[in-house]
């Protein structure tokens, strides 16, 4: 029986010394995984620290890629305005005037136009030819002539004006009736002013 009892005790003691070999163990790999998993952290944050850098970056190029285009679309607009000639004559004292207008500017295309009397709209017969053609250049004329020449004293002809590249414009012409003892006409173009959308 003696000798069970110390193979029991050997037994137990062999346990007790392998139980405390596997706490060292796990003592020493909780010490070495601590600074790893620190170390690991860090070089998540960095990358993410970097990640966030970059995104950044891209957000900045990309507003500034935003602010190039939209730049660049006002130049085109710009580019594509209509550039008018406008020649006045008088062919009678019952018209007002005949408006020739020329685009000069051979960078854009009047697609379509339609004007009217905005302002003494009662007081004015406007009638326009259609868009030609004329050595490379667009062109039209507008008769201008008072419904009651004795009553007529100012009219705003509005012009509107669509480009072939999709552009919309605007210009106001105002027609004032001068006193004297045979009536002048005072005409006011305004500027071609782009149409925002």
């Amino acid at each position: 029986m003696i000798y069970l009892i110390s193979l029991s005790s050997c037994y137990i003691m062999n346990e007790a010394t392998s139980i405390h070999w596997t706490e060292t163990a796990q003592a020493i790999g909780a010490l070495i995984a601590i600074p790893g998993t620190f170390v690991t952290f860090f070089i998540l944050i960095k990358k993410d620290k970097a990640r966030q850098s970059e995104i950044k970056s891209l957000a900045a190029m990309s507003y500034n890629l935003s602010q190039m285009l939209e730049l660049s679309e006002r130049r085109l607009k710009r580019e594509k305005k209509p550039r008018w000639k406008i020649e006045y004559s008088r062919p009678g004292y019952l018209t007002i005037c005949n408006l020739k207008f020329t685009n000069v500017n051979h960078s854009t295309s009047i697609g379509s136009l339609f004007i009217e009397a905005v302002e003494g709209s009662d007081s004015v017969i406007l009638d326009m030819d259609l868009i030609n053609e004329n050595e490379g250049c667009q062109e039209f004329t507008i008769k201008i002539t008072p419904k009651d020449y004795s009553t007529f004293n100012s009219a705003v002809v509005q012009f509107h004006y669509d480009t072939f590249e999709g552009f919309q414009y605007t210009q106001a012409v105002t027609i004032s009736k001068q006193p004297s003892p045979n009536p002048e006409y005072l005409l006011n173009y305004g500027t071609v002013v782009e149409v925002d959308e």
